[in-house]
């Protein structure tokens, strides 16, 4: 008797526990649901499966529907892609110049249509970098970048210094702003080398009474307002004047205020056709430390010993000056003298860029 009520009463138990327990589909099954696989390639938006998940009380509850999270789509702006800065050279150099054999100064075009001429001269191709020269109050050179562009090379722009006490203090916000936002239009790699030789006798019109903390207050203005417009396809090249590295040193920004470091320096007499080590070699250990692409903006040498200058930078850059990403000859007259190729210079100019050490592009 005591154990049928046993039985009876442990029924009775199973019965309520049962009538408990929420009813089960009759298609669901003990098995773990398997986890999605991913094919390589396919969409990244996934169809979840709903998991049932016993409830914590008995009450019934509303059918749910979950879908998967919506991804957002990014769509590519037409220009997104090209709004990179020159390329830096991981194993190489560029080689530029500024051409200008005729001598042109009738407002800085002209060197443009001597160009079709230099490119023959090279055997049809022209160098990575073509740099040119624009006054601050100029507009933006959009037509001339766009020949250099079409033509396989890189523009380089040296936009000419304006009172650095004035920028600083950000009277020429405007038309800064509208230049950078003309050049990220124009939305190819680009340099813009703007005040270069900062630290020579011939700036001082433009330094005032600021000197060299003014100057370095002006180019981290000027800096900050084309990151601002969103111009990512500009670098911009802080470039003082050779000869004198000491004096250099004041009106370094800082490594996080500059992308590429330059230096202008030329062949004067009393030095070795061959010396092109011996003319950069103590600014390259000075400014090579900060881990910036550097660049020889100018450079040139008299006719006569133009042949040999190339072959000591063909010699000397590969092996000692592995930072020196740019090297571009000044061919026109400058103003200690006329640095225009001859013709032994222009064959010895072909044949460094027929290097492949230096003959990057873009």
């Amino acid at each position: 008797m005591k154990t049928a009520s046993r039985f009876i009463i442990a029924a009775s138990a199973l019965a309520l526990l049962a009538a408990c327990l929420p009813a089960r589909s009759p298609n669901a099954t003990s098995t773990p649901a398997a986890a999605p696989t991913v094919t390589p390639g396919a969409t990244s938006t996934l169809a979840l499966t709903p998991t049932t998940v016993p409830s914590a009380t008995p009450r019934p509850r509303p059918k749910e529907t979950r879908t998967a999270e919506a991804v957002p789509t990014v769509t590519s702006q037409p220009t997104a892609a090209l709004l990179s800065p020159p390329p830096i050279p991981q194993n190489g150099a560029y080689l530029g110049a500024f051409v200008n054999p005729a001598k042109d100064t009738g407002g800085g075009t002209g060197w443009i249509s001597q160009l079709p001429q230099f490119q023959a001269d090279l055997g049809g191709k022209l160098p990575g970098i073509l740099n040119f020269y624009v006054n601050f109050v100029d507009p933006v050179p959009t037509s001339d970048m766009q020949v250099i562009e079409a033509k396989g090379s890189v523009p380089l722009i040296s936009w000419a210094c304006k009172d650095v006490s004035a920028i600083a203090a950000g009277q020429y916000d405007q038309p800064i702003t509208q230049y950078a936002n003309g050049l990220k239009a124009f939305g190819h790699p680009v340099f813009v080398r703007w005040f270069w030789e900062m630290n020579e006798a011939h700036a001082q019109p433009c330094l005032g009474s600021a000197g060299a903390s003014g100057y370095v207050a002006a180019w981290k203005h000027l800096y900050a307002l084309f990151h601002q417009a969103g111009a990512t396809n500009v670098a911009l090249v802080w470039c003082p004047g050779g000869g004198d590295v000491q004096s250099m040193g004041p009106f370094f920004p800082g490594a996080d205020y500059v992308d590429w470091i330059g230096i202008d320096d030329y062949l004067r007499q009393g030095k070795k056709p061959s010396s092109f080590a011996d003319l950069f070699m103590r600014w390259y250990a000075a400014y090579a430390q900060y881990g910036k692409p550097l660049m020889v903006a100018e450079t040139g040498a008299q006719p006569t010993e133009q042949a040999a200058y190339f072959d000591g930078i063909g010699q000397s850059v590969p092996t000692q000056f592995p930072a020196l990403k740019a090297i571009l000859y000044f061919d026109a007259a400058g103003p200690d003298g006329d640095w225009g190729l001859s013709p032994a210079g222009l064959a010895a100019f072909a044949q460094l860029m027929a290097n492949p050490y230096f003959s990057f592009h873009q």
